[in-house]
């Protein structure tokens, strides 16, 4: 996948989740989120060396990040990063697209001529073409607006339909290690949890208050 030298910045969401952190509790967060983004994951035996209180910055602060096999990491900033590089590779094959669609120049007259199918070619196309429609049938990735109509139908926003149509497609649609068998189910579960997720964190902020 392509590294981007930027990321998606929501300052009304980053000012409503730090509005009770000191300027370098937001200073040390903002410079991991950085690290983060052109670097990957942190190992987390360098956060010391990152921050200069890290004992006390880290209390701070730890609960916007996951600590997983050894590395910390922005869950929402992964999924940001699956949105902004899928964006990125869509705009660049429309313009390569774009820039190297054949052109009406008339064929060469020495080429060969095009070859007389055989009653073998004909099989061998056949049973090709009932493999292709045997898959289809398994499943046939859905197109963006299709993703985007149906999450809007069901309450939720263009902009977690974007991150669910690019999340999946750069896994090619597996999840886990199958190939995922109904994408509207998939978008019912992405909902449920999300839901699940602003249920757990607003109950997190009204504790707060």
């Amino acid at each position: 996948m392509a590294k981007l030298p930027y990321f998606p910045f929501y300052p009304s969401d980053f000012d409503s989740d730090t509005q009770l952190l000191s300027d370098a509790e937001v200073g040390a967060y903002v410079r991991l989120l950085n690290i983060q983004w052109k670097k990957g994951k942190i190992p987390i035996d360098k956060l010391p060396r990152i921050m200069e209180d890290y004992e006390s910055v880290w209390g701070e602060i730890s609960e916007f990040f996951i600590v997983e096999d050894g590395l910390v990491f922005n869950n929402r900033l992964e999924e940001e990063r699956v949105i902004a590089i899928g964006r990125h590779e869509k705009a660049v094959k429309a313009n390569n697209a774009r820039w190297n669609a054949p052109s009406n120049a008339p064929s060469n007259p020495t080429d060969d001529p095009p070859a007389i199918p055989t009653q073998n070619s004909k099989l061998r196309t056949h049973n090709a073409e009932q493999k292709t429609q045997k898959e289809h049938k398994r499943f046939a990735p859905p197109s963006m607006d299709e993703v985007i109509k149906l999450f809007i139908e069901k309450g939720s926003t263009k902009l977690e339909a974007e991150k669910f149509f690019y999340f999946y497609e750069s896994k090619n649609w597996m999840v886990g290690k199958v190939k995922m068998k109904s994408w509207t189910a998939s978008v019912s579960g992405w909902i449920a949890r999300n839901k699940a997720k602003e249920i757990e964190d607003r109950g997190y902020v009204s504790t707060l208050e």
